[in-house]
């Protein structure tokens, strides 16, 4: 998550993934609130890169060209399958108000307890939803060429340094990946997977509760805000976060997406934008695959209906943060769930 006080400009040594950087030190928790420090030089990338973490610098094939043709699929593509969804006895969504004061600034402790934390051979490097009692949603790149049996899902975690929480976290190792057939890192279209859990979690702890879904595929966000929450980076060039952050950013029309600094054949009907012209706030490296949310019109609720997937850096002028449209991935993502049920709205 960024927050910035002045407008950054490009440094061609940091890349533009919203993937957090594992080379950079875990030990120093960062401020997602506010930035101190931009990176220098003033060139514009011509690259626009996912937002998660490798091991590695990115290969040329993790980068956006806009020269390349991005290939659409559309709605009807998605949902070839009409899947009757699967509920259990329980609730989504629910919002966990509980306050606590750490280092002056207020944050909420399980504010979001659907969200998870990714992490390869002991690394954070992602986040996901929980929506079912086996199963978390993330972005398809953040499972790219990734040995399911190396990503372990931490589940109730506030701060990823912090050895002793107050309630403790629930790690669940991965029985398989499954990014969409259709995703492809050289346009990010279908940026969308599902992680099935080696085994289920128990939506009684207080601190975990499943996200819920949009509940149907054609809603209009233009206008609204959307919250993004991780563990991301506060800048381009800083560690990623120990504790949880969240910003808000303003959710365009999909002309209003197409009409800032991307090209238009980047931006396909299975994204949208967030963010403001000005840059200001956005998800950055290590966000990748995590939710953005927003109140559901069921009080005291939210739904989940992006996922974080790609940008030009972090809060960059006329460059918002692109995100999955969820709501277009209904059928699959239910398809992919088996005998598992999410929860009611």
């Amino acid at each position: 998550m960024y927050q910035q006080s002045s407008v950054p400009s490009y440094n061609p040594y940091v890349t533009d993934s919203h993937v957090s950087n594992l080379y950079a030190s875990e030990s120093q928790p960062s401020n997602l609130y506010a930035s101190e420090s931009q990176p220098s030089n003033s060139f514009a990338s011509p690259f626009e890169q996912s937002r998660h973490s490798f091991y590695d610098l990115p290969s040329a094939s993790h980068f956006l060209s806009d020269s390349e043709d991005v290939v659409d699929v559309s709605v009807d593509d998605i949902h070839t399958t009409n899947t009757t969804m699967n509920h259990c006895n329980c609730a989504c969504g629910q919002v966990d108000r509980k306050q606590r004061i750490v280092g002056g600034n207020v944050t909420k402790l399980h504010e979001f307890p659907w969200i998870a934390a990714l992490s390869k051979k002991g690394r954070f490097y992602c986040g996901a939803t929980l929506i079912a009692k086996r199963h978390v949603l993330t972005a398809a790149h953040c499972v790219e060429g990734v040995n399911p049996k190396d990503i372990k899902v931490t589940l109730g975690e506030h701060d990823r340094l912090l050895k002793n929480e107050s309630v403790p976290v629930i790690i669940r190792k991965v029985k398989r990946t499954i990014p969409h057939p259709d995703f492809s890192l050289s346009n990010f279209n279908n940026d969308i997977a599902v992680l099935e859990l080696e085994s289920g979690v128990d939506f009684e702890a207080p601190q975990i509760h499943p996200a819920c879904l949009p509940e149907n595929n054609d809603a209009d966000y233009t206008g609204k805000s959307g919250i993004v929450a991780g563990w991301g980076r506060l800048d381009e060039r800083k560690p990623t976060a120990a504790t949880l952050r969240k910003v808000e950013v303003p959710i365009l029309s999909d002309q209003e997406c197409k009409n800032v600094g991307y090209s238009a054949q980047r931006i396909t009907k299975n994204m949208m934008c967030a963010g403001f012209p000005e840059g200001k706030r956005d998800s950055c490296q290590g966000d990748s695959g995590g939710p953005m949310q927003i109140p559901s019109p069921r009080p005291g609720k939210m739904e989940v209906i992006g996922i974080v997937s790609w940008g030009r850096g972090c809060a960059r002028p006329n460059y918002p943060g692109v995100y999955t449209r969820v709501g277009n991935y209904l059928n699959w993502i239910h398809a992919q769930l088996g005998d598992d049920c999410t929860c009611n709205l």
